[in-house]
């Protein structure tokens, strides 16, 4: 099991979560 740090930032639409590993920006709105 991989533990990764991970930059979780609350928006007003819903999560962004920044991988500083590999620079990717997984953007979860709520549908």
């Amino acid at each position: 099991m991989n533990d990764f740090p991970v930059e979780v930032i609350p928006d007003e639409v819903g999560l962004i979560i920044a991988d500083p590993y590999d620079g990717t920006i997984v953007r979860d709105a709520p549908n």
